[in-house]
């Protein structure tokens, strides 16, 4: 699961105090009509949108409908200021779920094409990858580095440089002093060489953090220490993530390196395998896997290996709704409109209001954004006025009935 950082946050600028929040996992939008019935039957989390003079709206609004929405949270009717409907007075935004991803990017071979250029050439040498978090509302930046340091002309791409690079990107390298306790990318090994199935048909339990992976049957006559055995991990794009044969018995097989994804059976079919002079022979990759799906990072690769091929596999995209994005989205705008604090102590004695969107959530929302404009006389001489914009947002499930009665009231 994500660490609760600040990079997780909606980067919308709520402005203070401005701000309301209106979150549902409801199934409907409420029937009850006019407003005093849904203060007195309303169920936990139901949302309704009303006009001024109390009347449940359900069909879409018209310019110059003066309407406000409401929800029951806890023993509160929560509702947001009047607003005008209309292109002059509110200004309605939706924004349908739109799934983050897991950037990817690669130094050197990236499933088609690339080189890390490596030469030995018997004096000292370091190669060095640096991966940068960049996620909007992170600074300090994160900063993680693998590094390689040879003194031999006869040394291996792989032993000596690939994998070194590898394990310190997937350990805790935190530069900065303000990483999460987890690292933020996956580093695995890429190859040009396809290899071939093993030829038992076998599946692998593969264990994040585990060298061992247990097999189904006797796969030991497949392979020799020392060979290459690799395995497709889903979801991940670019190829097979190899690895190094270090002990092969009846019942399971021991990699030189821990399996750095989600624990995953993989099929015999979905393996590679070859022996170590093919494979050494080709071209090796260095990939660079987001662990959290909105994190922004910067690959660079330096000294000895600045002559590398970059590659980026899959581009960043923050995307909207997500289930972790919406909790925090909901969290703020609490505190913002002084419903809450975040403060602990105050917590602890005083509790917060419910939230609808828990940080585990599998669910995913459609968002509506409603700003509008709003005026704020002076509190004592000389008299003056202050026009600013007023934010509402609302989410519900995606693509549910709520959403699409959303839809209909507000034109999107």
């Amino acid at each position: 699961m994500p660490n609760r950082n600040q990079k997780y946050r909606y980067s919308r600028n709520l402005q203070g105090w401005n701000a309301h929040g209106f979150f549902t996992n409801t199934t409907a939008i409420s029937a009850l009509t006019p407003f005093s019935s849904f203060v007195a039957g309303a169920a936990q989390g139901e949302l309704g949108i009303f006009l001024e003079d109390g009347t449940l709206k359900l069909s879409a609004l018209a310019a110059g409908d003066k309407f406000y929405i409401a929800q029951k949270i806890d023993e509160d009717i929560r509702k947001s200021v009047l607003m005008t409907f209309g292109p002059n007075a509110l200004e309605t935004r939706k924004t349908a779920y739109d799934a983050p991803v897991f950037q990817t990017d690669v130094a050197g071979w990236n499933g088609t094409s690339g080189s890390l250029n490596i030469t030995f050439t018997g004096a000292l040498q370091e190669f060095v990858v640096r991966v940068s978090d960049l996620t909007p509302g992170n600074q300090p930046f994160p900063v993680t580095e693998g590094r390689a340091v040879v003194r031999v002309a006869g040394a291996t791409v792989y032993d000596n440089v690939v994998k070194q690079i590898v394990n310190d990107l997937n350990s805790v390298y935190d530069f900065e002093q303000n990483a999460d306790d987890l690292p933020f990318i996956t580093a695995d090994v890429l190859s040009s060489i396809s290899g071939a199935a093993p030829v038992t048909a076998a599946s692998y339990n593969l264990v994040k953090g585990s060298t061992v992976a247990g097999t189904t049957a006797d796969t030991s006559g497949d392979y020799a220490v020392g060979d290459y055995l690799g395995f497709t991990a889903t979801g991940v794009t670019g190829g097979i993530s190899w690895f190094k044969v270090a002990a092969a018995t009846a019942t399971s097989v021991t990699l030189d390196r821990p399996w750095p994804y989600a624990a995953e059976t993989v099929v015999n079919t979905n393996a590679a395998t070859d022996t170590a002079a093919n494979i050494d022979a080709g071209e090796f990759g260095i990939r660079t896997r987001t662990t959290v799906e909105p994190t922004l990072i910067e690959l660079g690769v330096g000294e000895d290996l600045s002559a590398s091929t970059t590659t980026s596999l899959v581009a960043w995209k923050q995307g909207s709704g997500a289930g972790f994005q919406v909790h925090f989205m909901e969290e703020e705008t609490q505190v913002f409109a002084g419903w809450t604090t975040l403060n602990e102590a105050w917590t602890q004695d005083y509790g917060q209001p419910t939230k609808f969107v828990p940080f585990d959530t599998v669910n995913n929302y459609d968002l509506w954004f409603l700003d509008y404009r709003k005026s704020t006389p002076s509190a004592a001489p000389p008299l003056e006025e202050t026009i600013g914009i007023g934010h509402n947002v609302m989410g519900a499930l995606q693509g549910g009935s709520v959403a699409g009665s959303l839809d209909t009231i507000f034109g999107t």
